[in-house]
């Protein structure tokens, strides 16, 4: 039994009070381990102290299954022998089966003589909210199969209201508004996410139908919790396009401290040639994470230093003015460089505004980076000798880490936008493309640095990530991209943030410190403060 007051996230539990076991577990691993029948080795679900009008006080339980495969949806026997089980601990009585998922419950209804009692008297609420408030959006109506691709692709923005017809695992991206046809519960993923956002969330019974008029349409949805008594209720009604863009510029959080882009700057610099810098100036020059890792180094014991130097933001900007394409999907096309062309994106309003297109123009974009275009041989050159003078052996693998200017600041983190990727400089030195990796044999390829300069360079257009720079209203022409280069560390033994300040209370001085144990990434679902 899990204290939710400590732990919101079963698996923080897990990983909190198993680290032996469980240090390693991630949110897929997650979901064999627990939901899904042919992997899992545990039940886990949540109980609910209910207060019914004819029963009075009850106590039920719901268990949880991997809600995007109804083939995983318990039997009658496997609820059985849980119920069993679950009383031989759970004390207080009576104890029923209460089903939250539309597909559980019509499921449960079907069953002549369960056997254990069941409890569906819930079934009768037709709205539910969990956070109040009010959303702008284009309304998106989505089954829960679909829903994970359509996140995944970065189909799903600020401007959209999600209609989901069951409850999902998670939703990470930022969207105007949750609506689901499956209750939620305080604990869910969904229902902690949204409330920690101020996000508009609630249940409405059949949602895909009630909302199925709305689809695609542009709305204002005003959500009350606790109406009159009740659950909650909402109301939904067309706007236009000025009014909704009005809202959501006077609603948006706006970055007031980004470092504008400064492409003068062209050294590769070890972090103590750049710690007697000021962080605005190096932001803007190296990208924020090579700036706050260079402030650190002086604070530090001699032995806890990393090795690292910095690429500017300077390479990436000049690899985009040199590499000519020819204009995507004109019927004339005319030569223009990259930079000239993303320029183009970022004064094209229907970009903003329909996600789909976004995420079809922005993958042609990061494959063009991946593919197209010259790395300036002199900054490879460059590079090679650098590593040997930090790292002193071309066979250490070294991380080629993001370091945006809009990231890694106070008012926008920018955690999890960007991609870092693993390098060896070997595999540049051996003569041929073959892999597997000099410096780590468990890579099957080759880890080149041109390699990896494209990747970290193509991360800044993520879908995410242009869509979370529009979210904070920065413009995309300010956004570079940096490299840190540091020595990659394999089984770590904790990752962390660490702010010099509060970055939900601008006005809070005090440090703030969340660390995981294990080598997770820094930005999993469920980091827990230690």
């Amino acid at each position: 039994f899990q204290n939710s007051q400590r732990w919101e996230y079963h698996l923080s539990v897990l990983q909190e009070a198993f680290p032996e076991r469980y240090a390693d577990l991630d949110a897929s691993g997650y979901l064999a381990l627990f939901q899904r029948r042919a992997t899992r080795d545990y039940f886990a679900g949540w109980l609910l102290a209910i207060e019914d009008p004819e029963l009075g006080a009850l106590y039920g339980y719901s268990v949880w299954t991997d809600l995007s495969d109804p083939a995983e949806l318990l039997q009658q026997a496997e609820l059985a022998e849980i119920h069993s089980r679950l009383e031989e601990a759970f004390f207080p009585r009576p104890l029923m089966y209460a089903p939250g998922d539309p597909q559980a419950v019509a499921r449960a209804q079907a069953w002549v003589d369960a056997g254990f009692p069941v409890y569906l008297g819930r079934d009768d609420v037709e709205v539910e909210v969990y956070t109040s408030g009010v959303a702008y959006g284009t309304v998106r109506t989505i089954d829960l199969a679909q829903l994970s691709a359509a996140l995944r692709e970065g189909n799903l923005g600020f401007r959209d209201i999600v209609v989901v017809d069951r409850v999902p695992f998670d939703v990470e991206a930022v969207v105007a508004g949750v609506v689901t046809g499956g209750r939620q519960w305080e604990l869910s993923h969904v229902n902690v996410r949204m409330a920690r956002r101020g996000t508009p969330n609630l249940f409405v019974k059949q949602a895909l139908d009630a909302f199925a008029e709305w689809e695609g349409r542009l709305v204002r949805l005003d959500v009350e919790r606790d109406y009159a008594g009740q659950l909650g209720r909402y109301r939904i009604e067309e706007v236009g396009q000025a009014e909704a863009e009005a809202w959501w510029t006077e609603h948006q959080p706006q970055v007031t401290d980004l470092a504008l882009p400064d492409y003068s700057e062209l050294r590769l610099a070890s972090l103590d040639e750049l710690a007697s810098g000021s962080l605005s100036e190096l932001s803007a020059s190296y990208g924020g994470k090579t700036a706050n890792l260079a402030m650190l180094l002086p604070l530090l014991p001699e032995e806890e230093g990393v090795r690292a130097f910095g690429i500017p933001l300077a390479y990436l900007e000049q690899f985009l003015e040199q590499t000519i394409i020819g204009e995507p999907g004109a019927a004339s096309p005319r030569s223009l460089s990259l930079r000239e062309y993303i320029d183009g994106l970022a004064d094209d309003g229907d970009l903003v505004l329909d996600p789909v297109a976004r995420n079809q123009i922005l993958g042609d974009l990061r494959q063009r980076i991946l593919g197209q275009g010259t790395v300036d041989p002199a900054l490879l050159q460059a590079l090679q000798g650098k590593i040997l003078e930090v790292f002193g052996d071309a066979s250490v693998k070294v991380r080629f880490r993001s370091s945006s200017n809009v990231e890694d600041a106070l008012e926008f983190s920018g955690a999890g936008l960007y991609d870092s990727t693993s390098v060896c400089l070997a595999d540049d030195l051996d003569g041929d493309r073959d892999g597997p990796c000099a410096c780590d044999g468990e890579l099957d390829e080759e880890r080149s640095m041109e390699r990896g300069l494209r990747r970290v360079w193509a991360s800044l257009f993520n879908d995410r990530a242009w869509s979370e720079r529009d979210w904070y209203q920065v413009d995309q022409k300010l956004a570079g991209m940096g490299v840190l280069v540091s020595q990659a560390f394999p089984d770590e033994r904790a990752n962390g943030v660490a702010f010099t300040g509060n970055p939900q209370v601008s006005s809070d001085g005090r440090f703030l410190v969340n660390v995981q144990l294990g080598d997770q990434p820094v930005v999993g679902n469920d980091a827990r403060l230690v």
